[in-house]
């Protein structure tokens, strides 16, 4: 993996009611499995995703030039990610380093190595 993780710095305190709360848990349950990926369109009309809790935005930058000249200009954009382990892409949810780190321990999630 060579992406982006993260540019820049969150200094972000976990307040139970913080702006990043928005009811994850119905889709990031507790044992949640997650893997550590580059981010990789799914087709033509899905060419982004944002992480879940905080919205910062995950690009593909083999997906076009052009996409790849906006990220190089745009160091806020993501390229890996933690992506939940699940049988069907569609389905994923992602969620960026800083924010896993954040919140792992409390909805106990897991860090899978495949």
């Amino acid at each position: 993996m060579s992406g982006r993780w993260c540019n820049y710095s969150l200094a972000m305190p976990i307040d139970p009611d913080g702006w990043r709360r928005q009811g994850q848990e119905q889709d990031l349950p507790p044992g949640t499995v997650f893997l550590r990926r580059d981010y990789r369109a799914l087709d033509e009309h899905s060419e982004h995703d944002h992480c879940q809790m905080c919205w910062a935005k995950l690009l593909d930058p083999q997906f076009s030039a052009a996409h790849a000249h906006f990220i190089g200009e745009h160091p806020e954009v993501l390229t890996v990610g933690l992506a939940t382990k699940v049988e069907e892409r569609r389905l994923e949810r992602w969620v960026c380093e800083p924010c896993f780190e954040d919140f792992a321990t409390e909805f106990v999630w897991v860090l899978s190595a495949t």
